[in-house]
């Protein structure tokens, strides 16, 4: 008559007589599935939980290039209207305005200068060497260029030197599109992460693009 033999923790067996072969592959096969079933599911569980810290790992790392570039963004555009408004007022004969608008762009070139390094920084963890230098030593170096000459408009508005006022205007325009260009290359960049399969909130870079394109 078949037997079958189960053998307990600490080397304990025990023998089970007058089992049929039908009652024995049952058993076994029940014990194999359970086995294996067990074993499979916590396969399954482990891929699954990694596939979600990575997931959650990209929404996390894509929010914050989000949040870069938003920041970014803003300390440029502040500081561009500024320097318009600088220069604006410069050019006419009403005091307070000038002096409020002349605040108003130190303060920008104030805060940007305090974020600068950490702006760099995430520039080029979140969107790589390229990005980071053209808003170092291209963008970032032309505002400092512009600030300058206007500054000197300024110290010398008593005689203002009408052809380098001009000049300033014109440099200010450029300065514009090429934060423009800047920006929208940013956000090319986030589109490109999200062709690659990392999440973006619905509607993100397409509302950032009509904010960003030029007015007439």
């Amino acid at each position: 008559m078949p037997q079958l033999t189960i053998t307990w923790g600490g080397g304990q067996s025990e023998t089970i007589a007058g089992l049929s072969p039908t009652v024995i592959n049952l058993l076994a096969g029940f014990v194999l599935t359970t086995v294996i079933g067990t074993f499979l599911a916590g396969l399954v569980q482990q891929r699954t939980w990694a596939h979600q810290w990575k997931a959650q790992k990209a929404a996390e790392e894509l929010r914050q290039a989000q949040d870069t570039y938003q920041e970014i963004s803003r300390l440029l555009d502040r500081r561009l209207y500024w320097l318009t408004q600088f220069l604006t007022w410069l050019s006419r004969s009403d005091a307070e305005r000038l002096r409020t608008s002349l605040s108003h762009y130190r303060r920008a070139v104030r805060d940007w200068n305090e974020t600068i390094n950490r702006n760099l920084a995430m520039l080029q963890v979140f969107f790589g060497e390229t990005y980071r230098n053209e808003l170092d030593t291209g963008v970032g170096a032309a505002f400092v260029a512009a600030g300058k000459r206007a500054e000197h408009l300024y110290q010398t508005r008593a005689t203002l030197d009408r052809a380098g006022y001009e000049r300033s205007l014109a440099e200010v325009e450029t300065l514009r599109l090429a934060v423009y260009r800047f920006n929208l290359s940013l956000l090319e960049r986030t589109r490109e992460l999200q062709n690659e399969g990392r999440p973006i909130r619905k509607g993100w870079v397409a509302s950032l693009i009509r904010r960003l394109a030029p007015r007439v």
